[in-house]
Protein backbone atom coordinates (compact mmCIF):
# COMPACT_ATOMS: atom_id res chain seq x y z
CA UNK A 1 0.00 0.00 0.00
CA UNK A 2 0.87 3.31 -0.62
CA UNK A 3 0.59 6.28 1.70
CA UNK A 4 -2.20 8.98 0.40
CA UNK A 5 -3.39 6.35 -1.21
CA UNK A 6 -7.45 4.95 -1.05
CA UNK A 7 -8.64 1.78 0.10
CA UNK A 8 -11.81 0.07 -0.96
CA UNK A 9 -12.45 -3.13 1.06
CA UNK A 10 -15.06 -5.27 -0.19
CA UNK A 11 -16.40 -8.47 2.05
CA UNK A 12 -18.21 -11.48 0.70
CA UNK A 13 -19.92 -14.33 1.68
CA UNK A 14 -21.20 -16.75 -0.94
CA UNK A 15 -24.05 -19.56 -1.07
CA UNK A 16 -22.78 -22.84 -2.60
CA UNK A 17 -25.25 -21.93 -5.27
CA UNK A 18 -23.09 -19.29 -6.15
CA UNK A 19 -20.02 -20.63 -7.01
CA UNK A 20 -19.92 -20.93 -10.37
CA UNK A 21 -21.12 -17.05 -11.05
CA UNK A 22 -18.45 -15.67 -8.14
CA UNK A 23 -16.09 -17.39 -10.39
CA UNK A 24 -16.80 -16.10 -13.75
CA UNK A 25 -16.77 -12.23 -12.20
CA UNK A 26 -13.80 -12.39 -10.09
CA UNK A 27 -12.03 -13.58 -13.20
CA UNK A 28 -13.41 -10.91 -15.14
CA UNK A 29 -12.28 -8.21 -12.23
CA UNK A 30 -8.54 -9.92 -12.24
CA UNK A 31 -8.25 -9.49 -16.29
CA UNK A 32 -10.06 -5.87 -16.17
CA UNK A 33 -8.30 -4.70 -12.89
CA UNK A 34 -4.69 -3.97 -14.03
CA UNK A 35 -6.51 -1.45 -16.77
CA UNK A 36 -8.52 0.55 -14.70
CA UNK A 37 -6.38 4.31 -14.32
CA UNK A 38 -5.25 4.85 -10.65
CA UNK A 39 -5.39 1.32 -9.62
CA UNK A 40 -2.32 0.20 -8.02
CA UNK A 41 -2.99 -2.66 -6.27
CA UNK A 42 -5.83 -5.28 -5.34
CA UNK A 43 -5.71 -8.61 -3.29
CA UNK A 44 -8.02 -11.31 -2.23
CA UNK A 45 -8.03 -13.28 1.29
CA UNK A 46 -10.53 -15.87 2.33
CA UNK A 47 -11.51 -19.06 1.97
CA UNK A 48 -12.18 -20.28 -1.76
CA UNK A 49 -15.86 -21.82 -0.79
CA UNK A 50 -17.69 -18.78 1.05
CA UNK A 51 -16.44 -16.27 2.74
CA UNK A 52 -13.60 -13.49 2.25
CA UNK A 53 -12.38 -10.05 1.53
CA UNK A 54 -10.72 -8.16 -1.79
CA UNK A 55 -8.92 -4.53 -1.01
CA UNK A 56 -8.40 -2.59 -4.05
CA UNK A 57 -5.96 0.59 -2.99
CA UNK A 58 -6.55 3.68 -5.69
CA UNK A 59 -4.06 6.36 -6.15
CA UNK A 60 -6.86 9.23 -5.59
CA UNK A 61 -10.38 9.42 -4.47
CA UNK A 62 -11.58 10.26 -8.02
CA UNK A 63 -10.31 7.57 -9.50
CA UNK A 64 -11.43 4.64 -7.37
CA UNK A 65 -14.98 5.48 -8.96
CA UNK A 66 -16.69 6.85 -11.88
CA UNK A 67 -18.68 9.43 -10.17
CA UNK A 68 -15.61 9.67 -6.78
CA UNK A 69 -17.50 7.37 -4.57
CA UNK A 70 -18.96 8.03 -1.43
CA UNK A 71 -18.49 7.08 2.05
CA UNK A 72 -20.02 4.28 3.81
Amino acid sequence: MTAGSYIIIYARARLPKDQADYAAMATEMERLGPTQSGLIEIDTIGSPHDTGITVCCWESRRQRSPAGGSRI
